[in-house]
């Protein structure tokens, strides 16, 4: 086929197309879905990291409360507030022994900082380090500082000279109402760290901004709390915890970092809180990340968490098998759709050809039909001259007879003006009604294509009229009734339909020597009931009666092409029907108009 080519490039380049659409709107969708399995990591380890941090706020409040119970501690701070050096010396060693066991209860509890410090924040008592006091931390402690400034509690993350810690830091008043100082209770990012993991079931640790140390930390062997340079940023430092080890840590840079070590800076640089996943063969890790913002709403530290997500490696199977099922599918549709628009087009060109065949065809058996329909009119024609002649024979007949008795008239002297007037009249009668056959003869037979409306019954009566000579002779009785109609139509066609069902009735019943020979037409409504008492039809040529050329009168006695042309007059020139059936005493032709007037 010519146009093949063109047609498989464009269903191509639709596929490709389409496929291309279907990934990136199934692209759109798994992304959309991962976004949100996403979204929910970051919400979940801010939610937790809400909890727990709440449950620790709370613990410290708890503590609070239960250390202002106490009336010598009170006492102690308030008498080392005015005291000597010496004196001091004696009331801190008072108060270690007397906080020393709700120490050790509280550092089970993951509190590690617990120190007094006095309105001018100046150390008095470090629980963790008793031996060091007497040094200013107003400049370093924003926490101390507000307090004493404020004289309410402040809470919040906070960062150290070498540790950070989420502190909690409470005035202390005398039963007099004067300010005595603060007390801090902090706790270490590592039991922020151990709660998150022990009930929430999530690994997680802290990153610090390094800046916010001093430059030679990493070097320092001897401190409490040891650091190494992140694997996320290298502006952030990882606290050295017993549960992180180098072959994670090195596993975690390899696969998970470095692959998007670009994004997790833009991101961590601009302290967003976001996260990211990546697949390593049959797991998806994902990797949250919560800025944490210290007491003057600066992001100093992340907390990162490391999961794993079964349900995005679920999303990533189903996106890779949905590609490849629309690839096939819609690989089938085009391929199907391809092949049947070749079958159509094939179709059409095969319509093509049979149009110009049926067209061809069409004029031939216009032509036929042409021929076929002059044939009947021919047959009619010789009908409706036996039918003259038969009509004509009596009156011939009568003017014979009555111009011979002329002679006789004359010699019987009967002949005068009254005898010439009356056989005038009577002769004129006589051709007259010569005359009207011919007239009728050449009315039925002249070339009318213009519909009218006219009567029916009246119609009828005008075809039967011709032959009415004939069926008289015949003994054939002839019975038209029923309410007539009009219709709108062509009158000569109608006609010529009825002389040819009213001629094959008489021929019937001269065929069958039928001695009182009968055709009745009966008009009911938009019907014609044309019946005869000829013995009908055989039941197995009742359905070939209209077929052209077929007939069931002997060789030589018919065309076999009248009641062809009565049928196709009828339903392609009059727009109504014709049927044929056999009654109890012969056939009946049934003419049945759609419209009439």
């Amino acid at each position: 086929m010519k146009h093949d080519y063109k047609i498989k490039f464009r269903f191509l380049f639709g596929f490709v197309l389409v496929f291309t659409l279907f990934c990136c709107i199934n692209a759109f969708n798994k992304n959309t879905l991962i976004n949100v399995k996403l979204e929910a990591a970051t919400n979940t380890l801010e939610n937790n990291f809400d909890i727990t941090t709440y449950i620790n706020h709370r613990d410290a409040v708890s503590i609070d409360m239960f250390l202002k119970s106490n009336k010598r501690l009170f006492e102690i701070v308030s008498e080392a507030l005015d005291a000597d050096e010496e004196q001091r010396n004696i009331l801190r060693a008072e108060l270690y022994a007397l906080l020393t066991p709700q120490y050790t209860s509280m550092r089970e509890k993951g509190i590690f900082q617990f120190q007094f410090v006095f309105p001018n924040n100046k150390s008095f008592l470090r629980m963790q380090k008793p031996n060091k006091h007497g040094d200013d931390i107003g400049n370093i402690r924003y926490s101390i500082k507000t307090t004493n400034t404020t004289h309410t509690p402040t809470s919040g993350f906070e960062e150290g000279i070498a540790a950070y810690a989420f502190t909690n830091v409470f005035p202390l008043f005398d039963e007099n109402k004067k300010y005595l100082g603060c007390y801090e209770i902090a706790l270490t990012s590592k039991s922020i760290q151990d709660n998150l993991t022990k009930i929430h079931k999530i690994h997680s640790h802290f990153l610090v901004k390094k800046d916010i140390f001093d430059a030679k930390i990493l070097e320092i062997k001897d401190q409490i709390f040891q650091y190494i340079i992140s694997i996320e940023h290298q502006d952030y430092l990882l606290e050295i915890v017993d549960y992180i080890d180098d072959e994670s840590i090195s596993y975690f840079e390899e696969y998970i970092i470095a692959p998007n070590k670009e994004y997790i800076k833009k991101n961590m640089d601009s302290s967003k809180k976001f996260a990211l996943y990546q697949r390593i063969e049959d797991k998806v890790h994902v990797v949250a990340f919560l800025p944490i913002k210290n007491l003057q709403n600066k992001t100093v530290s992340y907390l990162v968490s490391y999961t794993q997500n079964p349900q995005i490696l679920d999303v990533l199977r189903n996106f890779f098998i949905i590609n490849i099922l629309s690839f096939f599918v819609l690989f089938l549709l085009f391929f199907l759709t391809y092949k049947m628009k070749i079958l159509e087009i094939q179709l059409q060109e095969l319509n093509a050809h049979l149009q110009e065949e049926v067209q061809k065809q069409t004029q031939e058996n216009l032509l036929k039909d042409k021929m076929l329909q002059e044939q009947s009119k021919l047959a009619a024609m010789g009908e409706m001259v036996g039918a003259i002649a038969h009509q004509w024979r009596q009156p011939l007949n009568s003017l014979n007879i009555n111009i011979q008795n002329l002679d006789d008239d004359y010699d019987d002297g009967l002949i005068n003006k009254e005898f010439i007037d009356t056989f005038i009249k009577k002769q004129t009668q006589t051709i007259q009604f010569m005359s009207k056959t011919i007239d009728d003869f050449r009315n039925f037979f002249r070339v009318d294509k213009i519909k009218k409306v006219f009567s029916v019954k009246k119609a009828i009566q005008t075809a039967v009229d011709i032959q009415s000579a004939q069926l008289k002779h015949n003994n054939i009785s002839f019975n038209l009734f029923g309410d007539d109609f009009y219709v709108e139509a062509l009158e000569g066609e109608f006609q010529q339909t009825i002389l040819n069902i009213i001629s094959n009735a008489k021929d019937a019943i001269l065929d069958n020597k039928i001695a009182y020979g009968r055709i009745d037409i009966k008009l009911d409504a938009n019907k014609i009931y044309i019946s005869d008492n000829g013995g009908g039809i055989a039941e197995n040529l009742l359905e070939r009666v209209f077929e052209p050329y077929f007939t069931t009168k002997e060789q030589g006695h018919g065309t076999g092409i009248g009641l062809y042309m009565s049928k196709m007059i009828i339903e392609q020139n009059l727009g109504g029907t014709l049927s044929v059936s056999n009654q109890k005493e012969g056939a009946e032709f049934v003419i049945s108009f759609k419209k009439v007037l």
